[in-house]
């Protein structure tokens, strides 16, 4: 019989080298998903999602902040219960945030109330107004952003408004009981539509739940159309109104492409890629109080023509020549 002895040097090699191989690699690849000490950037937004909200992350990402990657966005909609706005943003609070995104005077309002160390870049109409922010130039505090400017617009809306309708008599006002914007937007429409001979007719309503009974009001007051602030000019809204064949614009840009007859405000592009330049900077190391408050420089002119067709109004020259945005 013979007994064959076998080395295992050989083998104990082997198994070392791959060992190391194994600790080397795992050394070097990237952490497993879920693992990364990546920023989080809270969002939080008033009315329900739009398209022009996708405009944010696009942006983002162009400047190096890719969503599931480089950093992780978590959103919070409202959808146009302001009461659920204090909750929503104790939650991006409460998950340590490393921004707050807050779209709409409401949304801005119950961030700047949950944090004063979190930066919010906010996208709200007259921030200095309603107290939002100190001035412009120097916001101060954790918080500035861009400007919708929307109560400034008005005079030009209810200006095309009278264009589109000029034996138009009374106009419906559909207003929020909370929104700190409403003085200032209210305030700038009374002026515009006495301007321009213009009875209005105030619907005020607490949330989306309530605006099919202010359109019935505002019907059986024979209103010849509605003019609807930002935060309630909702697609139900915009296919309520074409139900009614009553003709319905808002100061957001983006009304029009939710089916409201026309939208005329800042460009939803350029506001909304606009607050991804502020996160990116805050995410360098920039202080929120000490970056300007940006302006909106260009406004749509957003006119939807099939429900112009839908309730029997023709659009004339006068204002298809300003069209923006001219929506089949």
């Amino acid at each position: 019989m013979v007994t064959r002895f076998i080395s295992l040097a050989p083998f104990v090699a082997v198994a070392v080298c791959l060992a190391v191989g194994l600790v080397t690699a795992a050394a070097l690849a990237p952490p497993a998903m879920g693992q990364e000490n990546v920023p989080t950037i809270g969002i939080l937004v008033t009315r329900p999602k739009i398209p022009a909200f996708d405009e944010l992350p696009r942006r983002l990402a162009q400047l190096g902040h890719v969503a599931g990657g480089t950093v992780r966005l978590e959103y919070r909609y409202a959808e146009g219960r302001t009461e659920r706005l204090a909750r929503l943003a104790a939650e991006l609070v409460r998950l340590d945030v490393a921004v707050i995104v807050a779209i709409d005077t409401p949304a801005v309002r119950a961030a700047k109330e949950a944090t004063t160390t979190i930066p919010i870049v906010m996208a709200a109409g007259e921030p200095v107004g309603t107290g939002l922010i100190d001035s412009l130039a120097r916001p101060g505090g954790n918080i500035t952003g861009v400007s919708g400017t929307s109560a400034q617009i008005t005079g030009k809306a209810l200006s095309l408004f009278r264009e589109l309708l000029p034996r138009a008599t009374r106009l419906g006002l559909v207003i929020h009981r909370t929104d700190p914007f409403t003085r200032p937007f209210r305030e700038q429409t009374h002026a515009a539509a006495r301007r321009l001979g213009l009875e209005v007719h105030e619907e005020i309503v607490d949330g989306p739940k309530e605006v099919p009974a202010a359109l019935a009001s505002a019907i059986r007051a024979r209103v010849d159309g509605v003019y609807v602030q930002g935060i309630l000019a909702t697609r139900e809204l915009a296919a309520r109104a074409l139900r009614a064949r009553l003709p319905a614009l808002s100061h957001s840009g983006q009304f029009a492409g939710l089916g409201g007859l026309m939208g005329y405000g800042a460009d939803p592009l350029e506001l909304y890629g606009g607050l991804a330049v502020y996160v990116d900077k805050i995410l360098k190391g920039a202080k929120p109080g000490d970056m300007p408050v940006q302006e909106p420089r260009n406004f749509i002119l957003s006119v939807n023509l099939n429900t112009a067709r839908a309730i029997g109004l023709t659009i004339p020259p006068s204002v298809l020549l300003q069209v923006d945005d001219a929506i089949e």
